[in-house]
């Protein structure tokens, strides 16, 4: 009895193990194998569907029965499968697709795969009624190719299908060219231009790094434009050489007073000599044939220098020299400023930092109280911006750069240099 009671129990749990079996074996055949199907007023209106891979849906379009099936999941796409006629397309997460099932030459279906979540896709699937669009694509000319070896283009419908069935290709792989660009002289100043040619040795057909071919320059002159400025420039140098302080003050239009001279000859850091030659005695190493830039009307007077570039290593710096006159209420010449050496430099300078579009003898940056480098201007305390398009903001008649030496207000047209 006790051996008849135990097979009973063998066979019992032999049974339950087989069912199992079997129950799991449908469980997981309908998990993998969706045979729902998709009501047509479902269809009609639109409706997600998330399948796994491998799983299928069904659904009507004109009493024929179709069904979609998604064969393969990646991480931005699915490749999924439409019968009855079997259709094979691959779907980007984004992208829309519509398909002609009857061949009617109407589009019956559109499907959009919404986005991936662990795996599995959401696909949007509807019943459409439109008519087929041939894509007509009209695509620009490929672009340079990149550093990363590579081309693109934009291509446009023209019939605006909204598919991309026959899209051409917008990227390719192309060879990098490296542009070598040699450049010619520059040539003389002419309307205030110099120009160059330059030409890439690699014909890349490029110009990404293509040089200047044309700068901004300031017109030689003759020294007959400013004989009678030059002249009072050699009394004051032979006044300061004699030390005669009241010559000096003649000559200038600030004026320097005996204890400025006294507390130059009291210092240890200079001679007594250059204490006077300060004053305007240096100037005697200047040459009338080294400066070509002329600035003049009625009033005033600015001559200038060239730039002189010298470059060590990455770093790069311009100076030149910049003489100032202006005439008083009785036409008289006076010196306003003499600069020496005017000198900027720095990694990466280039002259064109340096321009003066309105010629007023300020550089653009500043009168906009930056530095060549687009910095705030450091050095010039208290700077007041002025405008870099007229040479003369307050409209006093005495330009912005004039008015900077002579430490006049060139925003205020009631603080000027001489009534």
């Amino acid at each position: 009895m006790k051996r008849r009671a135990n097979l009973v129990i063998i066979s019992i749990i032999l049974i339950i193990v087989i069912l199992a079996i079997v129950i799991g074996a449908v469980f997981l055949f309908k998990s993998n194998k969706i045979s729902d199907k998709i009501s047509n007023e479902e269809l009609s209106s639109g409706t997600y569907e998330s399948l796994k891979e491998k799983q299928e849906v069904k659904f009507e379009i004109e009493d024929e029965e179709h069904k979609m099936i998604v064969d393969s999941v990646y991480s931005d796409s699915v490749d999924i499968i439409i019968q009855s006629e079997p259709i094979e397309v691959n779907l980007k997460i984004g992208e829309t697709k519509k398909f002609d099932l009857d061949g009617d030459g109407k589009y019956d279906l559109e499907v959009k795969l919404k986005n991936i979540v662990n795996g599995i896709p959401n696909i949007f699937i509807k019943k459409i009624s439109e008519a087929v669009c041939d894509e007509d694509w009209n695509c620009e000319s490929w672009s340079s190719c990149n550093e990363q070896g590579s081309q693109t283009r934009v291509c446009t419908d023209l019939n605006s299908c909204g598919t991309e069935e026959d899209k051409p290709e917008v990227i390719r792989a192309c060879e990098v060219c490296v542009e070598n660009w040699g450049c010619s002289g520059w040539s003389n100043c002419i309307n205030g231009k110099k120009t160059r040619d330059c030409d890439d040795s690699n014909d890349c057909g490029t110009t990404n790094n293509k040089p200047d071919e044309e700068r901004d320059c300031e017109v030689e002159i003759n020294l007959a434009n400013f004989d009678e400025e030059w002249g009072i420039l050699q009394e004051l140098i032979i006044a300061s050489k004699d030390k005669d302080l009241n010559e000096v003050n003649s000559l200038v239009y600030t004026s320097i007073s005996q204890n400025e001279i006294n507390q130059c000859l009291d210092s240890d850091l200079i001679s007594d000599d250059d204490c006077w030659n300060m004053v305007g005695g240096f100037a005697e190493d200047f040459n009338n044939n080294d400066f070509s830039i002329l600035r003049k009307d009625t009033k005033q007077t600015i001559i200038t220098m060239q730039f002189i570039e010298e470059t060590e290593g990455d770093y790069t710096s311009y100076s030149r020299s910049e003489i100032y006159f202006v005439r008083n209420s009785s036409n008289k010449i006076k010196v306003l400023s003499i600069v020496f050496s005017f000198g900027v430099g720095g990694i990466s300078m280039d002259v064109s930092l340096l321009g003066d579009t309105d010629r007023d003898g300020l550089i653009d940056k500043e009168e906009k109280c930056l530095d060549p480098f687009g910095e705030p201007y450091q050095s010039h305390i208290g700077c007041v911006e002025t405008n870099y398009n007229n040479k003369d903001t307050d409209s006093d008649s005495w330009w912005d750069g004039i008015e900077d030496k002579a430490e006049t207000d060139p925003n205020d047209n009631g603080d000027y240099l001489f009534k």
